[in-house]
């Protein structure tokens, strides 16, 4: 891990963020949001990211997840788009996932003296 200030890792951060809002004022299929991230990252020069996992959304479309993956360095990127704080309905939604729960519960190897996650799943019954 980098000890100092890396514009690189800068502008590639700001390239991932902004690419997670692909479909903010529309309905994109998800191959349409794999296509247009990917397509977003060769324009700006990162030939060698892609989409490795998503764009995962939830029900109303508000926040969008997704991984990429550098496939010459097999490095891995999450990029999340989430709350507007200026919206007082999305501090409602996050002040309502404040539950941490161990990280073992989700990957069963893990210790449980791993640093806790936010639940924001259910649990199947």
């Amino acid at each position: 891990m980098p000890s100092s200030y890396n514009s690189a890792t800068v502008e590639l951060a700001m390239t991932l963020s902004t690419l997670a809002y692909v479909d903010e004022n529309r309905t994109a299929t998800q191959e349409q949001m794999i296509g247009e991230i990917n397509a977003g990252l060769e324009e700006a020069g990162y030939k060698s990211w892609q989409v490795a996992w998503g764009p995962a959304l939830n029900a109303d479309r508000s926040n969008l997840a997704y991984t990429a993956r550098n496939s010459e360095t097999g490095q891995l990127a999450v990029s999340i788009r989430g709350s507007d704080f200026s919206f007082w309905l999305n501090w409602i939604e996050d002040l309502a996932a404040i539950t941490l729960v161990p990280y073992d519960e989700f990957i069963p190897s893990a210790s449980s003296t791993f640093p806790t996650i936010k639940s924001i799943a259910t649990k199947a019954t």
